[in-house]
């Protein structure tokens, strides 16, 4: 297993104690999660979004469904931050046929459901006497034309249809995580709060669906599921769930069924030799009545489990051609219904303890591929339970996969100037130094207290671009050697620039219909994939990289523009605006949005082109621009750089310091800043130095500007 790395970017809190793991968490994936077959196991390296791309999210106090989707598309790594506030998702969010990604939470990071059942809805449910009717039977016909086979959801959904007046039934979709034919994913540390069960058929916090496998879920709540807590179906394989809690609260209704595996009796739809998963080390608590797991055709390893959910109607259920291995699990008082079966293969006991009665049947072997370590079951209550590093979302170093603590290297911050640098890969950063900048001060401060930093060397600001170097030595003695890029600011579009995509392609379409990278399409149109602006096969536009899956229409007519996957990274200076031309690939499509450093500057559900403008903030010298697959891109106007931010290499007589007196001729202001670009005086034709804190300072007179020192 691939050590993982903490981000630069995961700024944790100060008072945020260094938990050591429990004795018996392995801290990498392990169980069926890294098979490659019902007979070969511990060969599949599951190593996530391991090395590449991270970016971490804040929450914006708003909808944050289409940043999370954009996040997780576009990254390997993607670190959700709980600082800011919770996640607050609409609708449950479609991560389809991805492949090596790492989502993982800090700060307490949770996810919730925007929509949640209330009291109100409850007491209309009653009224109805929803709890009393059927499960089983039926139904009939919504009046927004669907139907429903049984009388309980039917009577469910068509209550709050009425109530909240929604018959596109919205409510429905609110879940968080559908992941859909994906591939080598991690995901841990992160709370999933949904909205409350009630059965109307609806989504599930977490959905593993079509085909999605080598799944590792660890130390993650998840708490009020609409439908499910975390369902696995449809030939999905190869997954391993661990020190997880499950959960309900006073927001549940009804249909507190918390995991399902395989959603029919149809072998030809779930896939009768997938659907292989591992239960480890988990809680079902407060609140889950049924499906702890439920499991049809897959063999499930459910072992070290803790289960103190008092008046449960069922437990493990073990359903058509499935089979079951039950270990050292903990069963607590209270917890009656234990397990049953309806047409399994087979099914096994073996160490359990039980607090109530319960004969052990045994039907069968069971075995699995992969090896593994019990503990005893008399202490799984106090390991899974504890507060520190039991189950849940408990770690420190949720990105510090397959490695103790004592052996981190990671920094949880490394900054230039007092401005964070942006981290490459594991070991190198990168920072574009503003105009203003003329000094350099590098500091780098591990993620461990107790690792150090030395062989610190940074290049002055004339040698640049250049890169500064360091060694972070851990606790335990390991070394990383660390490299920070290091670039003078892009001053070449100080007055302006356009970039129109019609001319970029038609400069290149012979080349492009030549050249295998490039696909055509048959419609004018050339597409491929890369992930530098160097496999496009000609020359970028000047100073713009792009990456990803793009397509590209060179007509020289209106319609030319750029259409795909892909990013843009546009240097840019501070206080520029940038006018963005472009529009939507449909009409019927829904709503996309262009992204801004993953912040949307504007929308469109339109094939007319439309506009957005965004500013360039302070110290920003590099932006990042997408909107996803459906948007096509027509021209990036870049406004002149304001005044205060043009530096000027040609100074004159009108501009002269004596002692401590700075004077400008003519009727300028003079600002004077310190070394981090923030004014600290301003006076008119002089101004005096003398007393001021610092010894190096900026000063500008007009468009005129020099560094000075007030030393002698």
């Amino acid at each position: 297993m691939t050590r993982f790395v903490l981000s630069t970017i995961m700024i944790m809190s100060a008072l945020l104690c260094h938990a050591q793991l429990s004795k018996y968490d392995l801290n990498r994936p392990f169980g069926w999660a890294t098979c490659s077959s019902m007979t070969s196991g511990d060969d599949y390296d599951l190593c996530g979004g391991d090395g590449g791309e991270i970016i971490k999210l804040t929450s914006n106090g708003g909808d944050m469904r289409n940043l999370i989707w954009d996040a997780v598309n576009n990254y390997d790594i993607v670190i959700l931050d709980g600082a800011e506030g919770d996640f607050i998702v609409s609708a449950s969010i479609s991560f389809k046929n991805l492949k090596n990604k790492t989502i993982v939470g800090v700060n307490n990071a949770r996810l919730c459901t925007q929509f949640f059942v209330t009291d109100e809805m409850k007491a209309a449910l009653d009224e109805v006497g929803v709890n009393n009717m059927s499960s089983n039977g039926g139904g009939g016909t919504l009046s927004n034309g669907q139907k429903v086979a049984e009388d309980g959801e039917y009577y469910t959904r068509m209550t709050l249809m009425e109530l909240l007046d929604d018959h596109n039934e919205t409510y429905r979709n609110a879940g968080l995580f559908s992941l859909s034919g994906c591939e080598n994913i991690i995901i841990r540390n992160l709370d999933f709060i949904g909205p409350g069960p009630v059965d109307v058929g609806g989504a599930d916090l977490v959905t593993v669906i079509n085909g999605t496998n080598h799944l590792w879920i660890d130390h993650c709540n998840f708490t009020d599921g609409m439908d499910g807590n975390l369902d696995i179906t449809v030939k999905s394989d190869f997954v391993t769930v661990s020190w997880c809690t499950f959960a309900y609260t006073e927001r549940a209704y009804a249909h507190q069924f918390s995991n399902l595996i395989g959603g029919s009796e149809d072998a030809s739809t779930q896939g009768r030799d997938n659907l292989n998963v591992t239960w480890a080390n988990n809680i079902w608590g407060a609140g889950c009545k049924n499906r702890m797991p439920m499991a049809r055709f897959g063999t499930i390893h459910v072992f070290n489990n803790y289960y103190c959910c008092v008046g449960n109607s069922a437990g493990i259920n073990a359903r058509i051609d499935s089979e079951v291995l039950i270990e050292h699990n903990y069963f607590g008082e209270g917890v009656k219904k234990i397990f049953s079966q309806s047409d399994a293969k087979a099914y096994s006991f073996k160490g359990n303890i039980y607090k109530e009665p319960f004969s052990e049947p045994v039907s069968g072997k069971v075995n699995v591929p992969y090896e593994y370590t019990l503990y005893a079951a008399d202490e799984v209550l106090d390991i899974t339970s504890s507060k520190v590093n039991g189950t849940g979302a408990t770690l420190t170093y949720p990105l510090l996969i397959g490695a103790d603590p004592s052996s981190d290297t990671s920094l949880s911050s490394l900054t230039v100037n007092g401005v964070e640098a942006t981290q490459v890969t594991a070991y190198e950063y990168s920072y574009r130094l503003p105009l203003k900048a003329t000094a350099i001060n590098v500091i780098a401060t591990p993620y461990n207290s107790k690792a150090t930093v030395s062989n610190m060397s940074v290049p002055s600001i004339d040698e640049l671009p250049a890169d500064a170097t360091f060694t972070v030595t851990a606790e335990n003695g390991t070394t990383a050697n660390f490299t920070l890029h290091l670039t003078p600011s892009n001053s070449q579009f100080k007055e302006g620039k356009e970039w129109d995509f019609k001319t970029w392609g038609a400069t290149s379409i012979e080349m492009m219909s030549n050249n295998e990278v490039w696909n055509a399409m048959g419609d004018g149109r050339f597409e491929t994939s890369f992930s530098e602006a160097t496999e496009l096969g000609f020359e970028e536009t000047e100073s713009i990289t792009v990456s990803g899956t793009i397509r590209i229409n060179p007509s020289r007519s209106t319609s030319g523009y750029l259409q795909g996957g892909f990013t843009m990274y546009i240097p840019v200076i501070e206080g520029q605006t940038l006018t963005f031309t472009y529009s939507h690939t449909s009409n019927s499509k829904g709503t996309r949005y262009l992204l801004v450093n993953n912040e949307s500057i504007g929308s469109t559900s339109s094939t007319t082109p439309t506009t957005a403008t965004y500013t360039v903030p302070t110290d920003v010298t590099s932006i990042r621009v997408n909107g996803g697959d459906g948007l096509r891109y027509y021209m990036i106007e870049m406004s002149a750089a304001p005044e205060s931010s043009i530096v000027s290499e040609h100074l004159d007589n009108d501009f002269c310091i004596n002692g401590n007196i700075v004077r400008c001729a003519g009727n300028h202001p003079i600002e004077v800043f310190n070394m981090l670009g923030a004014r600290i005086a301003k006076g008119h034709k002089q101004l005096s130095v003398e007393n001021l804190p610092h010894d190096i300072y900026i000063v500008r007179c007009g468009a005129q500007v020099r560094r000075i020192s007030t030393h002698r």
